[in-house]
This record gives structure tokens, C-alpha cells and sequence, in this order.
């Protein structure tokens, strides 16, 4: 599965993520990697704990259970190429 990783539209009082620690925007990995996966590899690019990340796509919070390749085949929905985003975890 190839994506694009971006972060999240912020909110009015969000500071930005150090996403320039990201290499490259666009990864390729296997469809069975999990998001949780995922999280923990990009929340160590930036530095970060991974509880602290939260990814979604297409607005929706992903979980951290879910395959990308069932993601890729329900949540995104859209004939371009998959894209990730990320936030920092708003605490409720």
C-alpha cells in the first residue's frame, strides 16, 4: 500500500507537529502493518510518544487494530492515493 502522509488541518489554538522531521511525505509498505504500527513508527520520526499522535483518514480517527489495507478498502473511499493524517490527541 503507498500513502501519503500529512498532518491534520489545526484548530485555531494548536500548535503546529515537527512533521520536517518526516523524510519524505509518501511511504509504501506492506497492507498488513497495522495503525497502530504506524503511529508509533511516525510518533518516533517526530520525536514523540505515540500515545500523543492520533491518525485519521478521511476525517475519520482511525484504530489502532485496523490493517491499511482495510482502511485503503473501506474508510477511504476516494479514486486518488490513500492519505494519512495526523494530530496531536486532543484530551477530553
Amino acid at each position: 500500500v503507498s500513502f501519503k502522509v500529512e498532518q491534520a488541518p489545526l484548530e485555531a489554538h494548536e500548535e503546529p507537529l515537527p512533521i520536517e522531521l518526516l523524510d519524505k511525505p509518501y511511504l509504501k509498505t506492506n497492507g498488513n502493518l497495522k495503525v497502530a504500527q504506524l503511529r508509533k513508527y511516525l510518533a518516533r520520526k517526530m520525536k514523540m510518544q505515540s500515545a500523543e499522535l492520533e491518525l485519521l483518514c478521511d476525517g475519520e480517527e482511525l484504530s489502532g487494530e485496523h490493517a491499511l489495507r482495510f482502511v485503503k478498502g473501506t474508510v477511504w473511499t476516494k479514486p486518488t492515493e490513500l492519505v494519512i493524517q495526523f494530530r496531536r490527541r486532543v484530551d477530553e
